[in-house]
């Protein structure tokens, strides 16, 4: 279970777990709606194109992996890696996401902690730790924005 914990009160840098041994970092830019993610000594880039485009996830200029913003609050995402289609759906009333490939729930992110400062990916163990970390960024993302940062 990967797990990302604010390491200040801004929210804008997690530390990343698996299983309770450090892995690496996420950061989000308090300017533009992009950011980096640090697995070991490989570093990957977040970048958003335009106002309302997709996110995506490069590795020295290459796209890993794809978000499309959905749902008319755009709170939703469609996550495309290694050809395959995942959802991540908000869920009502809550700061988590569910993370489905086709009708079949493939993980799930719990926020929890004091200012939702800890976020859970549970169960998407089949996806490659650069994408759990993406998932991860993409929920942290949203949920600093939701709360007017």
């Amino acid at each position: 279970m990967l797990t990302a914990v604010a390491t200040g009160v801004s929210g804008y840098s997690y530390r990343l777990s698996v299983d309770g041994a450090d892995v690496g970092e996420l950061t989000l830019s308090s300017w533009t709606a992009s950011g980096t993610l640090v697995l070991g000594r490989q570093t990957w880039d977040v970048r958003r194109d335009g106002w309302l485009g997709p996110f995506t996830l490069e590795s020295g200029g290459r796209p890993v992996a794809r978000a499309v913003p959905v749902g008319f609050w755009r709170l939703s995402f469609t996550l495309t890696f290694n050809e395959e289609v995942y959802d991540l759906r908000a869920e009502f009333l809550s700061s988590g996401m569910v993370v489905s490939c086709g009708k079949a729930q493939v993980g799930e992110v719990i926020v929890s902690g004091l200012f939702r400062k800890t976020l859970d990916l549970h169960g998407a163990e089949s996806l490659p730790p650069e994408v759990q970390a993406f998932i991860a960024w993409l929920v942290a993302r949203r949920n600093r924005q939701q709360s007017g940062g």
